[in-house]
């Protein structure tokens, strides 16, 4: 039998139990901190720029994820949209965006 069964989302149905309020819960990519994995699972438009260029992260890189997910929801558009460009489409775009990195 198969792990999991994906079906689309009839978003109607949905409606009665919308509130106003928006809960983030799973990321879907979790791990202990003293057990890290050997990469990162999070969109390169999520990435922090620490992973983009030397490949490190840690808890820091949970909370850049999730201020990106905040911008997204707040401005209706991603902060950074290097689908194809790579690592370094993406570290281009967050420097212009927020400036030379540390």
């Amino acid at each position: 039998a198969p792990a999991f069964i994906y079906e689309a989302v009839n978003v109607m149905r949905l409606l009665p139990y919308c509130t106003g309020n928006i809960k983030i819960i799973d990321f879907g990519a979790s791990y202990f901190l003293n057990h890290p994995p050997a990469g990162l699972a999070t969109p390169l438009s999520a990435c922090p720029s620490e992973y983009l260029r030397d490949g490190k992260f840690g808890k820091e890189s949970d909370v850049w994820a999730f201020a990106n997910t905040l911008f997204e929801i707040r401005a209706g558009h991603p902060l950074t949209t290097s689908l194809m460009g790579g690592e370094d489409e993406a570290l281009w775009q967050i420097q212009t965006l927020l400036g030379s990195l540390p």
